[in-house]
């Protein structure tokens, strides 16, 4: 389930985004920039305000807007079997049907099989959708009707009984909104933690970024006796704008924050951050990623057959040296 926070936003990636609930949706649902593709599937979208499920960067219900997906070039989204419950004045969405090629959030395709032709592209940036999702070598998966995602998503999320928490949110004004609630924010100040240890164990562990490590995630990852990083992809705790944001005041000063912020795999290795750069072709696609996965597999049986040999006391010390030495 996705209230406004945390939603897929997709910079230069291929993804496929199926069988979610988004419930809200105040600012949009699935979001693509800088030549991004992405086969958004049998998702459910709900609001009782208006409702943006998919936006691309500097075009469509975005150039209409406050343009507030981002200031990037944009990308492409290819839609199919989703589901938007909200009324007809409160759904913002251009396709192919009712909007110029290169103005439209997303292609409506009528099957899933359905290639997007190329003559769509996108306004910012000139980038077609690259079809990945009918490719002879896509994976195979089996994907539920949006309604069913949603029954399951209702049922399964979260943690056992719902959690420590209980919040129900008022449809009718938190749809709109997306700055943080003070009724909520009082609740979690003042929660008391009954998880007082993360103990990562007496085994080897390791963490990667393939993309943007980004936020808890990427202190998650931390909590490993190597991290390694994809050449092209990017780990910090916050995103460029955010460190703008906070910083400047100015979320257009991204470009220069990024270069503050030493967040690319070559200056995190100098500074002894990461262990590893696994090398990756300048643009990583589903047709070219089994070359990446057996650089990363190959490292994998290294890492093991390195720290398999090791006693528990002397991983300890080399995990805790880790971490004095950074």
């Amino acid at each position: 389930m996705v209230r406004p926070f945390r939603h897929p936003r997709i910079r230069t990636c291929t993804v496929h985004i199926y069988n979610n609930y988004f419930d809200g949706n105040a600012k949009y649902g699935v979001g693509v920039t800088m030549g991004a593709s992405a086969f958004v599937e049998n998702n459910y979208f709900r609001s009782t305000a208006s409702m943006k499920p998919m936006l691309s960067s500097g075009q469509g219900t975005d150039a209409l807007g406050e343009g507030t997906l981002s200031g990037e070039a944009g990308g492409m989204i290819k839609s199919f079997g989703n589901i938007y419950d909200c009324s007809a004045s409160n759904l913002k969405l251009l396709t192919q049907n009712n909007s110029s090629a290169d103005q439209i959030d997303c292609y409506e395709a009528s099957s899933r099989d359905e290639e997007v032709p190329e003559s769509y592209k996108t306004a910012v940036g000139d980038t077609a959708y690259n079809n990945f999702d009918t490719a002879e070598d896509m994976y195979e998966y089996t994907v539920d009707t949006a309604e069913r995602a949603k029954e399951k998503v209702e049922r399964y999320a979260g943690r056992v009984d719902q959690g420590d928490i209980r919040y129900e949110f008022d449809d009718a004004t938190q749809d709109a909104n997306y700055d943080a609630i003070p009724e909520l924010r009082n609740i979690l100040n003042n929660y008391s933690k009954t998880l007082t240890l993360v103990k990562v164990g007496d085994l080897p562990v390791g963490g990667g970024s393939s993309g943007e490590g980004g936020s808890g995630g990427a202190l998650a990852m931390a909590v490993a006796d190597e991290v390694w990083m994809l050449e092209n992809s990017i780990y910090s705790i916050l995103s460029p704008e955010g460190f703008a944001s906070i910083l400047w005041k100015d979320s257009k000063r991204a470009e220069e924050a990024a270069g503050v912020m030493k967040l690319t795999s070559k200056d995190l290795k100098e500074l002894g951050i990461i262990e590893k750069i696994i090398p990756e072709p300048s643009h990583l696609t589903v047709y070219n990623l089994k070359e990446v996965v057996r650089k990363i597999e190959c490292s994998i049986d290294d890492f093991l057959d390195h720290y398999e040999k090791m006693d528990v006391e002397t991983l300890k010390n080399h995990r805790y040296e880790r971490f004095r030495n950074m």
